[in-house]
């Protein structure tokens, strides 16, 4: 009887170990192209690379404008966020904005809308003003809507203004027609000036670049009876656009403001409060350049009133770390005719990222000559202590929110109507005084 040779057989056991290799090898080839497929089919997939910029707000005026400053703020204000809307119009609406015979209007929007593909970017932002009436009539609209557009491929970009409307426009009683050229200046008689579309652009649009349209910039020249000081702007409609190539490491974002009220107060009051010396952080930074804004005085019909208002804001590379700083304080402060004062209220809302580490700081936030319902309130009480408003409801003082997702936020003090009062707030209003804000996290 012959035997298997035990030589046949490590060859059999060989040659099969052999053919499992080559078997694994084959599939781990497979399994590499297959992953090198998958891979190039993602990177042609994504998205054009880069970071929408702009925004929009109905209505403004400058520091110098006094109480208007306070009414007309920012209205109807809305941000584009860097990574776009996924093709959305995001919008804010405010109704009935009144700044006296300074400027009236029935209805302010502003919206943002900016999308991506692999070949392409896109982003329109848009403000609209109805009804308006300014300088006690000098300038009346039925619509006027300012749009400013971008859009980008991999070789090209282009700025647009051309979905820009004007509706019935007369300034000193020359009607204005709809294709009226952008720049164009008319006289204001014993007030200045107004430049109507005034569109200005700033970058290469090959890199970078933003288009801003303003479609009324009203500036004040001459002594007036308005009560509108020289030096005085206001703008009717403004949107801007951009998109830059460049990829942020990370985002930023924020506002401050020396106080508000919300919606519940009814919306003359909103209105009249607004949110004065509004600064926002866009989310590429503000260059390491520090922004301010300021407001001589607010008295919201004895609601809200303070004699000086300032906010500042920072967002950029700063001591090895991306930071976003914002601050804001509110002097003299009186609220809902002197149940609360103050000789002092600060914010600061500080959001940092270094190494992927985020650290938050509300350092120098605080107050002075702080008194509710006449009770002296110690400088060295706790951040978020809640004070009784006999009558009214409460408020927090120094309220200090941080949240996990890097936003910090401080507001020096923050009212709520919670009960039937003979001040006549509605229950639900709630008014802050110095507001800041701040994030900073991976884009």
């Amino acid at each position: 009887m012959r035997t298997a040779s035990p030589t046949c057989g490590r060859g059999i056991y060989a040659r099969a170990t052999a053919a499992t290799r080559s078997r694994g090898r084959t599939l781990a080839l497979v399994s590499g192209i297959f992953t090198l497929l998958l891979a190039a089919g993602t990177a042609e997939a994504a998205n054009l690379p880069g970071a929408f910029r702009g925004g929009a707000y109905a209505t403004f005026a400058n520091a110098k404008a006094g109480n208007a400053a306070a009414s007309l703020g920012r209205s109807a204000f809305v941000a584009c966020a860097c990574e776009g809307t996924n093709g959305k119009t995001v919008t804010a609406q405010v109704s009935n904005v009144s700044a006296g015979q300074v400027l009236t209007a029935a209805n302010t929007q502003g919206s943002v809308t900016a999308s991506k593909t692999k070949d392409s970017a896109q982003v329109l932002n848009t403000a609209t003003v109805s009804g308006l009436n300014a300088l006690n009539g000098m300038i009346t609209a039925g619509t006027i809507t300012a749009a400013a557009e971008v859009d980008a491929t991999a070789s090209a970009m282009t700025p647009s203004s051309s979905n820009s409307l004007i509706d019935n426009l007369t300034v000193a009683g020359e009607a204005i027609p709809s294709d009226t050229p952008p720049n164009t200046v008319k006289q204001l008689p014993g007030i200045g000036t107004v430049t109507i579309n005034k569109v200005t652009t700033k970058g290469r649009f090959h890199d970078t670049g933003i288009i801003t349209v303003e479609m009324l910039v009203i500036d004040v020249t001459k002594k007036n009876n308005m009560g509108l000081a020289v030096g005085s702007q206001i703008v009717v409609a403004h949107a801007a656009a951009g998109f830059d190539r460049s990829v942020p490491l990370d985002a930023f974002g924020g506002q401050a403001y020396a106080a508000t009220g919300n919606d519940a107060l009814g919306g003359d009051l909103e209105n009249e409060i607004g949110k004065s010396a509004l600064l926002s952080i866009p989310c590429q930074g503000t260059g390491g350049k520090t922004k301010t804004n300021s407001i001589g005085s607010q008295d919201s019909s004895g609601v809200v009133a303070y004699q000086d208002g300032y906010t500042t804001a920072f967002a950029g590379p700063q001591g090895g770390a991306d930071v976003s700083l914002t601050t804001a304080q509110a002097d003299n402060v009186n609220l809902i005719g002197g149940l609360v004062t103050a000789g002092q209220i600060k914010a600061v809302a500080q959001d940092s990222m270094s190494g992927g580490v985020e650290t938050t700081s509300t350092d120098g936030s605080g107050f002075s000559g702080l008194s509710v319902a006449g009770v002296q309130i110690p400088v060295d009480v706790p951040p978020n202590t809640s004070v009784p408003l006999p009558g009214l409801g409460t408020v927090i003082v120094n309220e200090q929110i941080v949240k996990k997702n890097g936003n910090v936020t401080v507001n020096g003090l923050h009212v709520k109507v919670s009960t039937d009062n003979p001040q006549g707030l509605p229950v639900g209003s709630e008014l802050i005084i110095a507001h800041a804000s701040a994030t900073a996290k991976p884009y």
